[in-house]
């Protein structure tokens, strides 16, 4: 049961394909600085903000509420650090509420806590003793591919939360955002950080309360 709830939290958290194992972390770097030689040219005509804080670097598209920079920075951070308690501070407390709840009622003793502890995990590469975060791209998806009705249908399909939560969200949010990003990582002992999330996406949130996101 526990490697279930870890596979859907991990799916939740939407941060797509790990390192893989061995050493695909040091194979990929070319590949990576291709990706990212890539990337650059493609930005080259878009406007981006960049800002550096706690060793991550963040590159958002000018479009990007700055609501969201600190909150995604925040998240990042504490999946980088296993700091259970920042990482409750970004999640949307209704969804907290429903997801701990959902994942307690399950068989078995697991907490969010617990399921949160395996996602840290999530970009570990045997042969690495450790892994820092270096670089965070995000650009908001383009208006025709947000489609925010079908990423709660999913949810509530999946048993995580019901229909009052989503109208909740929606009538109670001031904006929200498919956010599309990018997530590179140096391993110990590399000299160039590798690409661990190729343009993923993640839900985030204001009300009046503040930013927050789902998963």
């Amino acid at each position: 049961m526990k490697k279930q709830l870890i596979i859907l939290l991990c799916s939740m958290m939407l941060l797509g394909t790990g390192c893989g194992a061995g050493s695909s972390a040091e194979n990929s770097a070319a590949e990576s600085s291709a990706a990212a030689d890539s990337a650059t040219a493609e930005q080259s005509s878009v406007e981006m903000k960049e800002s550096s804080e706690d060793g991550l670097t963040i590159r958002a598209a000018a479009d990007v509420d700055t609501a969201y920079i600190p909150l995604l920075r925040k998240y990042f951070k504490a999946i980088e650090a296993e700091d259970y308690d920042t990482y409750l501070t970004v999640l949307y407390p209704p969804f907290k509420d429903a997801f701990s709840a959902f994942i307690e009622s399950q068989e078995g003793d697991e907490t969010l806590k617990d399921v949160f502890g395996e996602v840290c995990h999530r970009f570990d590469e045997d042969g690495y003793a450790s892994w820092k975060l270096t670089t965070l791209e995000m650009e908001n998806m383009p208006e025709e591919g947000i489609d925010i009705e079908n990423f709660f249908d999913a949810y509530i399909n999946a048993g995580y939360f019901d229909e009052s939560l989503k109208k909740e969200c929606l009538e109670s949010t001031e904006d929200i955002q498919d956010i599309r990003f990018s997530l590179y990582a140096l391993y110990e002992g590399d000299e160039e950080p590798v690409k661990v999330v190729d343009e993923n996406e993640i839900i985030v949130l204001k009300t009046k309360d503040g930013a927050y996101l789902f998963g």
